[in-house]
């Protein structure tokens, strides 16, 4: 006779509830870590824009960066920052939806870990009892065995 938990399939649905929503956090972290890393390669091409001296043109010994920047030029660094911009936005937003999905899910995932632990409490429960009826049991045949002795005797 062994122990039979009576809400088995319930306690193995909660058990895989648990794992899947942990690879559906999984999934989120690290599409949260590849925007992270988009948006940092992005902001680093727009700082070099940036910091980048106007060394685009012609050679021109009159000036101090020896280069005299034509409009051409200016223009389309104008544009590449503009589109690197229009990109970290995207990102940005892109990154607070994912950031909403992520705190859903970290949600989902705490109550699915809690329902979790109170099956597992339950199961603890029910086997503790169980143990304590088998206890009872062979407590009462020894009982009954000294009694059946002491009457022979």
């Amino acid at each position: 006779m062994g122990f039979k938990f009576k809400l088995e399939p319930l306690h193995k649905y909660k058990k895989q509830m648990v794992d899947f929503e942990q690879q559906k956090f999984a999934q989120l972290t690290q599409r949260l870590m590849r925007i992270d890393t988009e948006i940092d390669t992005l902001s680093d091409q727009l700082k070099k824009h940036i910091d980048q001296p106007n060394q685009v043109g012609t050679p021109n010994d009159s000036t101090s960066l020896g280069y005299v920047p034509n409009i051409q030029s200016l223009q389309q660094r104008e544009s590449q920052m503009r589109v690197i911009h229009i990109g970290l936005k995207e990102l940005r937003e892109q990154k607070a939806l994912v950031l909403r999905e992520y705190n859903q899910q970290k949600e989902i995932l705490h109550t699915a870990h809690k329902e979790r632990k109170m099956m597992d409490k339950s199961k603890e429960k029910a086997l503790v009892a169980f143990h304590e009826n088998l206890q009872r049991k062979a407590e009462k045949m020894l009982n009954e065995q000294s009694i059946q002795r002491y009457q022979r005797a």
